[in-house]
């Protein structure tokens, strides 16, 4: 992993220009966790006109591309910047367009699971003394550029270190969760042939 790499051999991490970057993406997924779920969550309600719906998501998709503008320069990362470009387009899409209510549980339920998981790891990160691993003071100095006063930028292990955490808890969430809807797919198939099945025979 990423992460992993840019903690403990960060040279070998694009050059340790992962530093700066990783700890951005960690900075950045709490906009990305926050706007899940008030995203997912006016999407799928039925309290406001289809008008008024469309006027409440593209004004907080701009807001919320404002936050992401600022912490993308603070970080100088247009990478950074493009990448939840892209996150925002495809919930701005979704918002728009007609979602089953399955699917709108599934979403709105993935939301709430990351970020309880998202504050999780910042309060883990917070607590547990991770050990600076490749993070010596001279890399630090020369590869992670920001004047911030806040215990990632004094030591960016901690921010490495929950994001590595973060993102493997997350994949093997998203393992369960498709295995889940495989079996529940699998199962609405069975149900609907066996229902078929007694139609034809009566």
């Amino acid at each position: 992993m990423r992460f992993y790499r840019a903690w403990w051999d960060p040279l070998t991490a694009d050059n340790a220009t992962w530093i700066q970057f990783g700890i951005g993406i960690m900075v950045m997924e709490f906009i990305v966790v926050h706007s899940g779920g008030l995203l997912s969550g006016m999407s799928a309600s039925v309290a406001n006109t289809k008008k008024e719906k469309i006027g409440l998501l593209i004004g907080l998709v701009a807001l919320y591309f404002g936050f992401a503008f600022v912490i993308s320069s603070a970080f100088h990362s247009k990478p950074l910047f493009y990448s939840f470009s892209f996150i925002m387009f495809c919930r701005l899409i979704t918002g728009f367009f007609a979602v089953s209510q399955k699917n709108k549980d599934a979403i709105i339920q993935r939301s709430v699971s990351s970020a309880l998981l998202y504050m999780f790891v910042c309060f883990l990160s917070i607590g547990v003394p991770f050990p600076a691993g490749g993070l010596t003071p001279r890399v630090v100095s020369q590869f992670f550029h920001d004047s911030g006063e806040g215990i990632w930028n004094r030591e960016p292990q901690r921010a490495l270190a929950a994001g590595m955490i973060y993102f493997f808890l997350m994949g093997v969430y998203e393992l369960f969760a498709a295995r889940a809807n495989l079996q529940r797919s699998a199962e609405m198939a069975k149900a609907e042939a066996e229902f078929y099945g007694k139609m034809g025979k009566s």
